[in-house]
């Protein structure tokens, strides 16, 4: 008999889409599926479609609960996952049909514990809608070498590599064994302490398993929306890149971590700063509002400490250059190389 997958579909306010990504699941060639839509206390209609969706067809259940943000719906997802595999889908995106049968496929096939595939990027009105998203590396890893090549790829990229991800951190993406979530009590930690809880909750997980296949499967489709960056930006988004960063400095201090991963941190904390940068520059503030927001981030001791322990020589050069210019607190310049960034 085929292995059970639950599939766990946080909503909130996505009434737009959820029809789609909802049918997307139903219609897929594996057809052993638990589907958990977990409302989180939508505002807008959509916990009401949950319940009209409910009737298409007896695999989907429907929880609804108080707002708490997508961590802690996941995590009340996950109560509920009966499969012997388990999986996430956010419900302004959708499967390709055989996306299910692909990852499950491949997690048989090498007893994995972790199965992670990629995702074809969708830009809606754009020449190039459908684009393919390759991984850094492919393969099964058994036993040490999940520590040693697979977990250094997740935490960030090579120092080398013209981009700062490597391995996704998205959950999205991905098969887990449901046992080893449970036996090890792996959840996520809130979004609204710190960025990238799909981070943590991989971390954590990669360090319990024994096997990990990475493949070339790009059938979940991720819906690119431009206006995902907020137009506003408050102290409070910068209080929780910091929180990531002390958070995952901690997570690091185990000692069977190798010390590439541990270099890695950096790379990945200062990423997540010059994300944030973008982010104050592309938001609505004032001119001089923003200029206040970059010196502060540039100066606060945690920026300046990540700076330290990155080697710059071994990044490219628009990288060196912008870290050379935060290290110097040159924020005039630092706000004008955003700013072209930003708009390329």
């Amino acid at each position: 008999m085929q292995p059970m997958v639950s599939i766990i579909v946080p909503v909130y306010n996505t009434g737009q889409y959820l029809e789609k990504c909802l049918d997307s699941v139903l219609n897929q060639t594996y057809t052993n599926l638990q589907i958990i839509l977990v409302d989180d206390g939508s505002t807008d209609g959509t916990s009401a479609m949950c319940d009209r969706i409910k009737s298409k067809d007896s695999r989907i259940e429907v929880i609804h609960k108080t707002n708490e943000g997508l961590g802690y719906t996941r995590n009340k997802g996950l109560e509920y996952a009966v499969g012997d595999y388990v999986t996430f889908l956010d419900s302004d995106d959708w499967f390709d049909i055989d996306h299910i049968a692909n990852l499950v496929q491949a997690a048989k096939a090498f007893n994995a514990d972790l199965t992670i595939g990629s995702r074809t990027r969708y830009n809606e009105n754009k020449e190039e809608q459908y684009k393919k998203i390759e991984l850094p590396i492919y393969g099964n890893y058994e036993g040490r070498s999940v520590i040693e090549k697979v977990l250094p790829e997740f935490v960030a990229a090579s120092p080398k590599s013209k981009q700062d991800l490597g391995l996704p951190a998205s959950v999205c993406f991905s098969l887990y064994r449901t046992s080893l979530i449970i036996k090890n009590n792996i959840n996520f930690p809130s979004e609204r302490y710190c960025v990238s809880e799909d981070f943590f909750f991989n971390y954590r997980y990669m360090l319990k398993s024994i096997r990990v296949t990475i493949i070339q499967e790009y059938g979940y489709m991720y819906r690119n929306n431009p206006v995902s960056i907020s137009h506003t930006f408050n102290s409070a988004q910068l209080d929780r890149v910091y929180n990531f960063y002390r958070e995952v400095q901690e997570l690091t201090s185990l000692e069977n971590i190798t010390e590439d991963v541990r270099m890695r941190v950096h790379r990945c904390g200062f990423s997540k700063v010059r994300s944030l940068l973008i982010r104050v520059i592309s938001s609505s503030l004032s001119f001089k509002e923003k200029v206040r927001y970059i010196k502060r981030i540039i100066s606060d001791d945690p920026t300046q400490n990540m700076l330290k322990r990155i080697n710059c020589r071994e990044y490219r050069l628009p990288i060196r250059v912008f870290a050379l210019l935060v290290k110097h607190k040159n924020y005039l310049l630092v706000y004008l190389l955003l700013k072209v960034k930003s708009r390329s």
